[in-house]
């Protein structure tokens, strides 16, 4: 079947086109998905371990690499090779290198690849019309392995998310869909990338389209979302398999009010601790912006001093999620706990504000479980056996969604996805408490900078926000009834009708037979005729009229908008339920009356109270 084809059975069915098109896409994602991260790890593991020489601890998800291996690569390399090197200047050159490559190969074919995925992502919908090249995803994803394999601190979920948005919008642009299609099969390709990435399909599709704003979502975009998700997550598993990334074991129920202070003191810390994180990193990045050496060499310095953090604390490097399982199963002190999220700001800050490539949702949530898991060390250690203490594991699941739902303005997507990534809902009302009082203590905060407040602040949706105030206003009340409407009869000569349309501005003459309109004389179409005195005696009304395309009243602006664009006209004329002709609306009436309802609705805005008087 060829792509003409194709494109023409889609058509027909909108609904059956969206479902087919987001299974595709999520395809596509979940394999990209598996690539990515099969040379992710595979990539980190010959350079952690073969070139530094570090055993660094993953989650029990990340584990697809062998122990034998694991040792096979570093006795070959690290042994061999890069032992006779000091390991100090090992670690802070190869972040340094690595950042500096992936940094050259993203200013060099993708400069929009820049930075963390996920804010590139919600600059494209709202602002390029969720147009992006197929090479700056391809870019984003070499780019981002090249970071986060040499040591730069990021997640992997902003690349993945962003090469699956990418691919979702070649898939648009292949099939000549409408922008507004190309944006939900951008954001299902987003949901793809994280639900395979994170193997938590729901919560996926539900960021996809909460990170977009600070308050609203993109509720048109939920079910391609959802499918590409589980799509991609069911392509994802048929490789890596369908555990959880994390391994809690028996985790505690809720026990209501006597967990609750210890909760809301959680979304507090969290609160200030996200607070002082976004400002840290804006600060940096502007730093980075303004500083005044070449550009390539902004990441090599950032990765550099991301390796020099390294050396006090090695989870400074990569995401770090093996660490999270740590503090789970009690083996980190509380020192080296709180250690790790002031190391994990900076190294962050540093590795991705500097210009480097990769996610910033991971850091956040390795922040967000170190929070929680210091804290709860902390009361567990002043108040030992206290009932009204909930478990350090809870702690830590519990931080990762208020510190994310508080830093990225997306309450239900923390709270979902934190419970797929580690297979449990039995905290979810401490979750849905922590993550409600964190937006409350953060509502003006947000690590996404492009986010915009709703919808209606949207350039994606200006134009439906024109549709929405012209389906308010009706045909009638546009109409300017002080231009009153002069009809011709059908039988009426043609030298009659150039006198009238001396006397008139209309472009149409409504055409009538006993009142009842029957057609128009357009003036544009009958000009080369009507002002040929020839024809002056010989031409009726009737002879040189075309059909009429006519409104009712009670019609919106809307509907009216439609005639005008279909029809061509400039006028159009007005009838009763007797189709007798009441007026003519002008399409600068309708510019007129949508004009001065923009003017109505924005002083309310102002002075709302005035308004209401």
């Amino acid at each position: 079947m060829n792509i003409n084809k194709l494109k023409f059975k889609l058509q027909k069915n909108k609904a059956f086109k969206l479902v087919m098109l987001s299974i595709l896409v999520g395809i596509i994602t979940g394999l990209l998905a598996s690539l990515f991260f099969l040379s992710l790890e595979w990539a980190k593991a010959i350079i952690f371990d073969g070139v530094l020489g570090l055993e660094l601890t993953s989650p029990p998800g990340d584990h697809i690499i062998s122990e034998e291996n694991l040792h096979h690569i570093k006795t070959s390399l690290y042994d061999q090779i890069f032992s006779s090197l000091p390991q100090t200047l090992l670690i802070i050159l190869v972040p340094g290198i690595g950042c500096g490559i992936a940094g050259y190969i993203v200013r060099r074919y993708a400069p929009e690849a820049s930075y963390d995925g996920t804010s590139a992502l919600v600059d494209t919908f709202h602002n390029k019309r969720a147009k992006m090249k197929i090479s700056t995803a391809i870019v984003k994803g070499i780019a981002s392995i090249m970071t986060l394999a040499s040591g730069g601190s990021g997640g992997k979920e902003g690349p993945v998310a962003q090469m699956g948005a990418g691919f979702g919008c070649y898939v648009a642009d292949k099939l000549s869909l409408s922008v507004k299609e190309r944006r939900s099969l951008f954001l299902a390709g987003c949901a793809g990338g994280l639900g395979a990435i994170f193997r938590a399909p729901l919560g996926a599709a539900i960021t996809a389209v909460e990170v977009l704003y600070r308050e609203d979502f993109e509720s048109e975009s939920i079910m391609p979302c959802v499918i590409a998700s589980v799509t991609s997550y069911s392509t994802f598993m048929l490789t890596f398999g369908s555990h959880t990334i994390f391994n809690l074991g028996e985790v505690e129920s809720f026990e209501g009010f006597f967990h609750i202070p210890s909760y809301i003191l959680l979304a507090l810390i969290c609160s200030v601790i996200g607070a002082i994180y976004v400002k840290f990193y804006q600060a940096t990045k502007d730093f980075f912006i303004k500083l005044t050496i070449p550009t390539w060499m902004k990441p090599v310095i950032g990765g550099m001093l991301t390796g020099v953090l390294a050396l006090m604390m090695p989870y400074a490097l990569g995401d770090g999620w093996g660490a999270i399982q740590d503090v789970m199963d009690g083996k980190l002190a509380l020192g080296f706990i709180a250690l790790a999220v002031i190391i994990k700001i900076i190294a962050t800050s540093l590795t991705i504000g500097s210009g480097g490539s990769a996610g910033i949702f991971g850091p956040s949530l390795f922040i967000g479980a170190m929070t929680g898991g210091c804290l709860g060390t902390f009361l567990h250690m002043q108040f030992p056996d206290n009932p009204m203490i909930p478990s350090i594991t809870a702690f830590v699941m519990v931080g990762m969604a208020a510190f994310f739902a508080g830093v990225a303005n997306a309450p239900i997507a923390s709270i979902i996805m934190v419970c797929e990534i580690t297979g449990t809902y039995n905290l979810l009302a401490p979750l849905l408490l922590t993550s409600a009082f964190s937006m409350l203590f953060t509502s003006k905060v947000s690590i996404f900078k492009p986010q915009v407040l709703n919808k209606f602040e949207s350039p994606a949706h200006k134009g439906d926000m024109t549709v929405n105030i012209l389906q308010e206003i009706q045909v009638g009340d546009a109409l300017d009834l002080s231009q009153k409407t002069k009809t011709v009869e059908a039988t009426t000569m043609l030298g009659e009708l150039s006198e009238i349309v001396q006397s008139t501005e209309q472009h149409i003459f409504p055409v009538v037979n006993k009142g009842t309109l029957i057609g128009i004389a357009n003036l544009d179409k009958i000009r080369t005729v009507m002002f040929n005195q020839d024809t002056y005696s010989m031409l009726i009304v009737a002879d040189i009229m075309e059909k009429s395309v006519v409104l009712k009243s009670n019609m919106t602006l809307y509907e009216a908008l439609g005639k005008f664009l279909n029809d061509g006209h400039l006028e159009l004329c007005v009838v009763n339920d007797e189709n007798q002709v009441i007026n003519v609306l002008r399409y600068q009436d309708l510019i007129e009356a949508y004009h001065k309802s923009v003017n109505l609705h924005n002083s309310e805005e102002e002075d709302p109270i005035h308004a209401t008087l």
